[in-house]
């Protein structure tokens, strides 16, 4: 199974630009390429991360704290239905106003700092993946071009038996 993954990510890289990010460069797959074994951090300015985000990779990228996730729900379905561990909300009716305040009201009000525009580890969801189109479509605007979209959202979650706050 391995050398067929590795067979079909070499394939890919030749088509196109990639980054292999690896635990130690003393690994198979970077004989004949650069690899990093460093903190993704460090390339945050050069990588295009991919728009969708899936749920393995969502459970990750919280775990290692390296995203913003934005629930979009409205409060009452936060405390009927529960949150994804480590989401903060922001509630679709209150976007773009919420992200147009000065961040001391914004993180008063919202208990987060408001994110700067070109932040690229932003990810929204909702109940299940429709209003996050909206709120998007709402941020863009603003200047948030980087936004990153649970698309399956809280049900594709729960479906999974992610842990529910």
């Amino acid at each position: 199974m391995f050398t067929e993954l590795l067979t079909r990510l070499e394939s890919d890289m030749e088509e196109r630009n990639s980054v292999v990010l690896v635990d130690s460069t003393d690994n198979e797959i970077c004989k004949n390429r650069d690899c990093n074994a460093g903190d993704l951090a460090d390339l945050t300015d050069d990588v295009e991360f991919p728009q969708d985000v899936t749920f393995e990779a969502l459970q990750v990228l919280l775990h290692e704290k390296r995203i913003v996730l934005i629930d979009v729900r409205n409060p009452d379905e936060l405390e009927n239905d529960g949150t994804i561990p480590g989401s903060v909300n922001v509630p679709l009716p209150e976007i773009p106003e919420a992200f147009e305040m000065e961040p001391e009201a914004f993180k008063e009000k919202y208990k987060f700092d408001l994110p700067a525009k070109d932040r690229k580890d932003l990810v929204l969801t909702c109940r299940s993946g429709r209003r996050i189109l909206v709120a998007e479509s709402k941020m863009k605007p603003l200047g948030y071009t980087h936004l990153r979209l649970y698309r399956g959202s809280f049900k594709d979650w729960q479906a999974n038996g992610g842990e529910i706050l």
